[in-house]
């Protein structure tokens, strides 16, 4: 059994060694050439770690369908007036909320099971602030899109959301599935679904174009969501 092991220790430190004399004989071969053609020789094959520059997910807003509208979405006449009264209108006069006080709400969450028509209604509604001759901004997310491996990017994702929603108001953004984006924090949570928690709230506190940047999350499971979330929102 030793003799073994020696033999395999022995075999290890061979390749070892074979692989450091093909690396200083590609060194020595490269002694001669400039300064700047070795250093490109070798940043040629270190491959960077990280997010890429252009900053990963896109943060363009969707095209709006002009062809959605609010008669093609059935048996939700009552909510899709409580949702024109909060947001629609807002985004059409915000004069007049201003000269009489009015704060807007910062969104609304739309809670149902599957196909009850959530994200039809968020399409609708950018579409028709569209015809009514109010360009609006529509950006569309689902909880899974802005998470990332990296250690604090889907944070910074967020914060580029809101800076060009608010950049290019009135906007609605829409998150699909925020149940996958923003759970319930524990102390068994991943800690960046809790950074990603705090991150969004801060945000949602901070936004000061309410009525002019609209929030507006789907979900089909409301336990699921973080509590101080659904009381923000």
């Amino acid at each position: 059994m030793v003799t073994r092991g020696k033999s395999v220790i022995s075999t290890t430190m061979a390749v070892r060694w074979t692989r450091h004399a093909r690396v200083i004989k590609h060194c020595s071969s490269g002694w001669g050439q400039s300064q700047p053609d070795v250093l490109s020789s070798l940043a040629s094959g270190v491959q960077t770690a990280g997010p890429s520059s252009k900053g990963g997910a896109d943060i363009q807003p969707l095209q709006v369908d002009e062809s959605v509208s609010f008669d093609d979405i059935g048996g939700l006449s009552g909510y899709i007036d409580a949702l024109k009264e909060m947001v629609f209108f807002p985004l059409l006069y915000p004069d007049f909320f201003a000269n009489y006080h009015i704060t807007p709400p910062r969104g609304v969450l739309l809670c149902g099971p599957p196909g009850t028509g959530k994200t039809l209604i968020a399409r609708a509604l950018a579409c028709a602030a569209s015809k009514a001759g109010q360009k609006v901004s529509f950006y569309m997310r689902k909880g899974a899109d802005v998470l990332s491996k990296w250690v604090g990017e889907a944070e910074r994702q967020l914060k580029l959301l809101f800076e060009e929603a608010q950049r290019n108001q009135p906007s609605i953004i829409f998150f699909d599935e925020i149940d996958g984006l923003a759970p319930v924090r524990s102390s068994k949570q991943e800690q960046i679904h809790n950074s990603i928690v705090s991150t969004l709230l801060a945000l949602m506190d901070g936004l000061d174009s309410r009525g002019q940047v609209v929030l507006i999350g789907a979900t089909n499971r409301i336990d699921a969501i973080d509590g101080a979330l659904r009381k923000t929102w």
